[in-house]
């Protein structure tokens, strides 16, 4: 058996693993992709070809905004791409719409926006009532029930096969070597990487597995699995009409064939793709009632497809933990997201590790006089607490504002508070302060916040915080608020934020961190991960209420 030696080796070349070698072709690399054969593509062909900057980035502020990053690249890439591969691609960017069917649903999306708007600082959409959607769409006959809509100008729509088609197309021309063959197995091997396919071995110096659902077997060289699940969309297919949808439509698109494609279910259904005829009459009644036209149509097809979803619903771009030399690319959008793949994500590829982008970020910001904010927040599934602390002793001398939890210092430089345990419920300040002046000491922070919880038990927690002032050499403590727990994701990126604000907003010391735990307190009140309160809400709780019990 053959072995081909490559720079970089992606596995998978659906939508994203293309766009992604597109995008390193011009960094002067070998690249090869390999990728099975069409009739076991899943996810890049089943799909309706949204570039979709609205509805569900909420939770995810930073992706959303790569959203809204790759939309604004999307025109020249599609020009790049036609001119390249000889492969022309029917795309749209007229905005997209998303109907609603009552007052109820059309303000629930109206306070959607909004704070979307808030999470992201911008966002340019709004809604828009029936009359204002019938000028957008004036040939299309909307029900009765339709009472206006979400709009998002940014929104579009693509023909996925026939962006895929052109990036092949595309790719062997900018020098990538592009192979359809079965992948067997991924291992360690020689300092580099070892791919064993159908047609022979491949080894690499670099690997990136964007191989959708299969990037669950390609990872077990080093975890046991990848937390990712298969989301079945069923798809209905209507029959050809006039072309009178320019816009896409959430739910019920007319395609540029003109064809209607009905479809916007998520289901939790292992790897069964067939139709269940049952499952899909909800939504082919709701795109009757959307578009009465469609009900005198005939059904030309339908079919299933897997999407790849992230257990915990967030994108996956990542280091294999243990091998930096490894990067997963498991997005939930690969569409929406191509063109953002074709020039943002290359470098992070080439660059080595991500510490070393963060690194010279750092001191381009020290070089300019900002204050830099660090969250320790270690997490052992994505590396040891050897490299943790290799890495963020780096970091760290070129940090003002260090913020950690009760177990962060232990877990990443094995710096502890002593006299302490945090399940029994017994904190020693003197403990916390000590571990503040040791993280001073030795990387010269101007201040250390700390997260202080007690665990009472799994739904009760005492909580607080502690803020260290470094010139001053004097800790500040926060109320301690007895929190009864409806969520507690977010509860210290909500810690995190509330510190910047008031730091920003020009707090005292006191206050700064009466405020961080009034935000943070909060925030375990709120189910989800984002903090649904204002300023006013966190500044009263913060200076009242002696008792530290939580009102809302």
């Amino acid at each position: 058996m053959s072995t081909t030696e490559q720079d970089i080796i992606i596995v998978g070349g659906g939508i994203s693993g293309a766009a992604l070698a597109y995008g390193l072709s011009g960094k002067g690399r070998k690249v090869t992709v390999l990728d099975a054969p069409t009739d076991t593509n899943k996810a890049s062909r089943t799909n309706v070809g949204l570039i979709w900057c609205q509805s569900k980035f909420l939770h995810l502020p930073e992706y959303a905004k790569w959203g809204f990053i790759s939309s604004r690249l999307y025109p020249a890439l599609t020009k790049e791409l036609e001119e390249i591969s000889g492969h022309a691609i029917p795309v749209n960017y007229t905005g997209g719409i998303i109907p609603v069917l009552s007052e109820e649903d059309y303000q629930k999306r109206g306070d959607y926006i909004e704070k979307l708007r808030e999470a992201l600082g911008e966002y340019k959409g709004n809604m828009i009532d029936r009359a204002e959607l019938e000028k957008k769409l004036p040939k299309i006959g909307w029900g009765p029930e339709v009472c206006g809509a979400a709009w998002c100008e940014e929104d579009g729509v693509v023909d996925p096969l026939s962006l895929l088609r052109a990036f092949r197309a595309a790719l062997p021309r900018v020098g990538v070597d592009y192979r359809q063959t079965l992948v067997f197995d991924v291992q360690p091997h020689a300092g580099g990487y070892r791919v064993t396919t159908k047609d022979g071995t491949f080894d690499c110096q670099k690997l990136v597995l964007a191989a959708g659902l299969s990037n669950r077997r390609f990872v077990q060289f080093a975890m046991p699995t990848l937390p990712v699940y298969a989301d079945k969309g069923q798809v209905l297919l209507v029959e050809r009409m006039p072309f009178v949808m320019p816009i896409p439509v959430l739910g019920v698109t007319q395609t540029f064939g003109g064809t209607t494609i009905i479809g916007f279910r998520h289901e939790k259904a292992g790897h069964h793709t067939q139709v269940v005829p049952s499952a899909v009459a909800s939504e082919g009644k709701w795109a009757i009632r959307v578009w009465p036209e469609l009900g005198k149509k005939r059904l030309i097809r339908a079919w299933a497809g897997l999407r790849v979803m992230p257990d915990d619903s967030m994108a996956i771009y990542s280091r294999l933990p243990g091998h930096p030399n490894v990067t997963l690319v498991n997005p939930h959008s690969a569409v929406t997201m191509a063109a953002a793949h074709t020039r943002l994500l290359p470098d992070f590829i080439l660059g080595g590790e991500l510490p070393e982008i963060c690194l010279d970020a750092c001191k381009a910001a020290k070089a300019r006089g900002l204050t830099i904010s660090c969250d320790l927040n270690f997490r052992k599934k994505l590396w040891t607490s050897q490299r943790a602390g290799e890495v963020m002793s780096q970091l760290l001398p070129y940090v003002d504002v260090c913020i950690a939890n009760e177990e962060d210092a232990k877990d990443v430089f094995g710096i502890e508070a002593e006299g302490t345990d945090i399940n029994s419920g017994k904190l020693n300040r003197d403990g916390y302060i000590s571990v503040a002046r040791q993280l001073f000491s030795r990387f010269g922070c101007k201040y250390v916040a700390i997260t202080l919880r007690s665990s009472i038990s799994a739904n009760d927690n005492d909580w607080a915080g502690m803020l260290y002032e470094a010139a001053a050499d004097k800790a500040y403590f926060s109320t301690t608020y007895h929190v009864h727990i409806v969520d507690r994701v977010g509860g210290g990126d909500s810690f995190g934020g509330g510190l910047i604000y008031s730091m920003l907003s020009g707090y005292d010391a006191q206050q700064t961190i009466d405020f961080a735990v009034a935000a943070s307190c909060l925030k375990h009140s709120i189910e989800h991960d984002f903090n649904h309160v204002s300023v006013a809400e966190v500044a009263a709780l913060a200076a009242g209420n002696a008792s530290g019990r939580v009102q809302r």
